[in-house]
């Protein structure tokens, strides 16, 4: 099934070209990582990552809508010339965006309870709203503007991020205090 999103990148891209990255190549995102010392949290949803989906290091990004897109390229590309795309994705991975962070940020927990937290991430069972979805390849479809930070839609996309990291909170408060999330 195709599955259209928006994309934000460094790099320009024109209309029909398909965007894979080559093997051994890892995203921007990774590099990111490894400067603020957070690859254990990627290594960790990687190592319980279903059989044959995209890995988060070498997979390609997308959100659902344009306020989604333009609130996460605001937030995490605020020094960098960056450019969005309305995409099309045919395999395609559906994750709560948030919940990678909270993983995170747990101290010390145990095997089990990072298995219980990315089983979460990878196969979601909570009521999750901000959505990024995971994919070996898209295909760009045009070059957009992003919305202004002031646009209702991208309000509302900030006020679902909001209530996601709250749920995020609680669900992994819940798992590594041995309660039921």
């Amino acid at each position: 099934m195709t599955i259209e999103g928006y994309h934000v990148s460094r790099y320009e891209y024109v209309p029909g070209q398909r965007v894979r990255l080559d093997a051994g190549q890892v995203t921007h995102f990774h590099d990111s990582l490894e400067a603020a010392g957070n690859i254990v949290g990627e290594d960790c949803l990687n190592a319980h990552r279903p059989a044959g989906w995209p890995c988060r290091y070498t997979c390609l990004y997308a959100v659902r809508t344009l306020s989604d897109c333009s609130l996460y390229g605001s937030s995490q590309h605020k020094d960098e010339k960056v450019h969005y795309y309305r995409v099309r994705m045919d395999k395609a991975v559906r994750v709560p965006m948030v919940l990678v962070d909270q993983i995170r940020k747990q101290v010390n927990p145990t095997a089990a309870q990072i298995e219980q937290m990315a089983r979460e991430y990878w196969q979601p069972s909570k009521e999750w709203s901000y959505w990024e979805y995971l994919t070996d390849e898209i295909e760009i479809v045009e070059k957009v503007e992003p919305l202004s930070m002031d646009d209702f839609a991208v309000i509302g996309a900030h006020g679902s991020y909001i209530d996601d990291n709250e749920l995020a909170k609680e669900f992994c408060r819940a798992v590594v205090s041995g309660k039921k999330p």
